[in-house]
């Protein structure tokens, strides 16, 4: 039973880890520093791995166990309090994410208002040079009065 506390005390690390991982990412995007977005995907596909390899080894514990073999109370409560920890960094976690998601979202956004005001400035420049090359070329010459 010492090992199956040991794997979910292990695997509540690790989302203690995934937890941090996404608080420090979120404080990073709030100031707009968003630069290190590989990095946290590729630490975040990481910690995924070792959760999942934490998730077969309990479930292999598990399937290996006695049916109905009798289970000590003080272990009962040791793993139901690392489940009820497990299930509270979870929340947090998704929390985490959608505030991530929300930011990136703006981001996004932010970026497309800017990409049409710089496409709407490079029509509003284009359509001031188009007239003026338009008669030149209608005149065939390059002759004109630009002063008049």
């Amino acid at each position: 039973m010492q090992q199956l506390i040991g794997l979910l005390e292990r695997k509540n690390l690790c989302f203690r880890s995934f937890n941090k991982l996404c608080q420090d990412f979120l404080d990073d995007i709030a100031k707009g520093e968003a630069g290190n977005l590989e990095v946290f995907q590729k630490r975040r596909k990481g910690l995924i791995s070792v959760l999942e390899q934490l998730e077969f080894e309990v479930s292999n514990f598990l399937n290996g166990m006695v049916p109905d073999a009798e289970i000590p109370r003080e272990v009962r409560t040791k793993v139901d309090l690392l489940l009820r920890e497990k299930d509270s960094i979870v929340k947090s976690i998704l929390d985490l994410d959608l505030q991530i998601l929300a930011y990136i979202d703006r981001m996004k956004d932010e970026t497309i208002q800017k990409l049409q005001s710089l496409q709407s400035g490079r029509r509003t420049v284009g359509a001031y040079r188009s007239p003026m090359d338009t008669v030149e070329a209608a005149e065939g010459t390059k002759i004109l009065d630009h002063e008049a």
